[in-house]
């Protein structure tokens, strides 16, 4: 058998049990033992649908309960995390993991907490932070969502000490249909009603971040464990993992990138219990009777000094102008939309916090700069940071000034140019424009959007080689990856791409793509919205495969398409689009692909408390009738949502999950 993979923490029961906390062996099989031990294990994951309203949305995510198909509810998750559900646009999060009883389970139970939250959203290019009400109108506390799992796809947890039978319950905030924003005020308003649903299956892409302390590694084995520590938790720990790690696996370790067996070498000489590790997996699936049972593979791996930590004092935000301080050679970064953590800032909502003033980061010769997924450090400088990177930065001397105690307030400034703790992490960024001319390996856009920021935000002064080559937004030039081409795609068409700017004062090209989509590849959003209490006849055309929104609707407020940079109004269209329901996940650029899962939520009054309860079905067929039979005069239909992709062609939208709020 394998080394001992995890340890579980306690965890308590609702109905007044307790169980005693498991050990999970890497050996794939049935024990006598892990046959009777009457419980399973459950790994919790979380991710978010995106709104690019939102700049940064901070709430505590308290708890999570399951309840059996008689009523008993167990408590899976116990450890209250604060975390700012917009990071999770682009990588999923493992929450933790939790023993409970071996069963089959209709419902989980999620508490998010609003109490010390802090919601931003987008107002003239810069970020304002939002007065928060429920929607009844009052100050938001703490709420409870309900999600109802498809009754032919209960979550089954059977006995095992093994992670062959370990399962993943990925629960997804929908930022779209959870909040209503009023920008006419002043601040803005957002009306929160948190709408979740969960997906029982793994996803088909996105990377799961698996953080924590180090706690020993296996070089026969090729894998490393660590104490679960999410999101920004400088203590707790929900149990241990073990990372499978393969040839491919790319380390970043102290400022040096290695591949395969040398950076697993690397690694394990790092010492346990203070090293920090952000791992990016791939959950793989395991040939259990269920199939969502498995193990975490590695793809790349952050530790050491290489990554913020509790030890040092980071910041990050996305690079919207830099100045060189010509006696010195220090440049200075300008950080929209910046993020502070560390052990002293002393910030009244945490150890981190979001800021609405601009940040800077000084940077110089004796910076090192590594970049993510990747296997060298060659050719980095502090030189490779430029105007349109998203930066994550490590220093050991923060200075604020002005109200610098909450989040907001202050205006923050890192030194990282020490060169014994001086770090810059360039993580890739994602673009939006349309296509203006294209050739083989390269391609040129009328910029709209870098990391869901107006373009207009930035000041490339300095990226290009010469001030003739300063890059123009209206005319912004990207390198393919391999010398690739986008297919059939045509000047004006929608182009998402994913990479890094180029150096600063090396541009041209611009930006270097590693990823890149056109056409029906393109993420893409539909939301709608009825007022005047709602309506009982949102749609013009209802089928067990897809819908049309009815335009003629008197309540109907809005209706929006966007798909990258384009948004439109549905009334602008020569017709609705046919939104069709997909039986299979769709490969969408950017965006999680899980089974396809079609929910709606209502939102019951007891005793004077809210609490939103949602309903999912992995079926369209199935889900429309149950939809229907709850539409109501006391539950009318307020909003829907769609994710998915859009072609104009044919003026269909491809919807891999459809949420409705009634």
């Amino acid at each position: 058998m394998h080394p001992i993979l995890r340890r579980f923490q306690l965890v308590t029961f609702r109905a007044g049990l307790i169980a005693a906390a498991l050990a999970v062996a890497a050996c794939h099989s049935n024990s006598n033992n892990s046959a009777t031990s009457g419980y399973g294990v459950v790994w919790v994951t979380l991710g978010t649908v995106p709104n690019p309203i939102f700049t940064s949305y901070v709430v505590t995510v308290d708890a999570v309960t399951v309840t059996d198909e008689i009523g008993n509810t167990y408590t899976a998750l116990s450890t209250p995390e604060p975390v700012d559900l917009v990071k999770l646009r682009d990588v999923r999060e493992l929450w933790g993991s939790g023993t409970v009883p071996n069963n089959n389970y209709k419902a989980a139970t999620i508490t998010v907490d609003y109490s010390n939250s802090a919601i931003f959203v987008l107002v003239g290019g810069v970020p304002q932070r939002a007065a928060v009400i429920g929607s009844d109108g009052n100050a938001v506390t703490t709420q409870q969502v309900t999600v109802n799992f498809d009754p032919g796809q209960p979550l089954v947890i059977t006995p095992s000490y093994s992670t062959d039978n370990a399962q993943l319950l990925a629960i997804n905030f929908d930022l779209l249909a959870s909040n209503a924003v009023n920008l006419a005020t002043s601040p803005a308003t957002v009306t929160v009603s948190p709408f979740l649903t969960v997906a029982l299956a793994p996803p088909d892409s996105e990377l799961i971040r698996v953080r924590g302390p180090l706690v020993n590694s296996s070089l026969p084995l090729g894998t490393f464990t660590i104490y679960e520590r999410p999101f920004y938790d400088q203590a707790s720990a929900s149990g241990e993992l073990t990372i499978f790690n393969g040839n491919s696996t790319i380390y970043t370790l102290d400022g040096s990138a290695y591949q395969g067996q040398a950076g697993f070498d690397a690694l394990a000489q790092l010492p346990a219990g203070v090293t920090m590790a952000d791992t990016y997996t791939r959950f793989e699936p395991t040939a259990t009777d269920t199939a969502f049972a498995g193990k975490f593979n590695s793809v790349y791996v952050v530790g050491g000094s290489s990554l913020q930590s509790t030890l040092t004092e980071n910041i990050s935000g996305d690079v919207i102008a830099i100045s060189t301080d010509a006696s010195t050679g220090v440049e200075t970064l300008t950080l929209r939309g910046a993020t502070v953590y560390g052990p002293l800032i002393g910030l009244q909502e945490g150890y981190f916090g979001y800021q609405t003033s601009d940040a800077t980061v000084l940077i110089g010769s004796g910076t090192v700069v590594t970049q993510d997924d990747s296997a060298t450090t060659a050719g980095l400088s502090y030189r490779s940071v430029a105007v349109g990177d998203y930066v994550e930065a490590v220093g050991n001397t923060y200075t604020c000034v002005g109200v610098c105690g909450t989040s907001g307030l202050g205006v923050w400034t890192l030194d990282a140019t020490s060169s014994a703790t001086g770090k810059v992490r360039l993580l890739a960024t994602p673009i939006y424009g349309t296509l203006q001319a294209e050739s083989a390996g390269s391609l040129t856009l009328a910029l709209q959007t870098i990391n869901n920021w107006p373009v207009a935000d930035f000041n490339f002064t300095g990226n290009g080689s010469s001030v003739a080559n300063t890059p123009n937004p209206a005319a912004f030039a990207v390198s393919l990856p391999g010398g690739t081409t986008l297919s059939a795609a045509s000047v004006g068409a929608p182009v998402w791409a994913s990479g890094f700017a180029n150096g600063f004062g090396q541009a041209p090209p611009d930006f270097l793509a590693t990823t890149v989509a056109t056409g029906t590849a393109v993420p893409a959003t539909l939301h709608a919205e009825w007022t005047d209490g709602g309506t009982l006849t949102p749609f013009s055309s209802l089928t067990t495969q897809g819908f049309q929104i009815d335009l003629h609707n008197g309540n109907l407020a809005n209706a929006v398409l966007q798909a990258g940079p384009l948004s439109v109004a549905l009334t602008a269209l020569p017709a609705p689009p046919q939104v069709i329901a997909t039986s299979t996940p769709l490969s969408i650029v950017g965006q999680p692909i899980f089974s396809p899962h079609y929910a709606y939520g209502t939102v019951a009054d007891v005793n004077g408390v809210l609490l939103p309860n949602v309903s999912v079905f992995t079926r369209f067929a199935l889900f429309v009738p149950s939809f229907v039979a709850a539409i109501k005069a006391s539950t009318p239909v307020y909003e829907l949502t769609a994710s998915g992709t859009y072609d104009q062609a044919s003026n269909q939208f491809i919807a891999n999950t459809v949420s409705v709020v009634l």
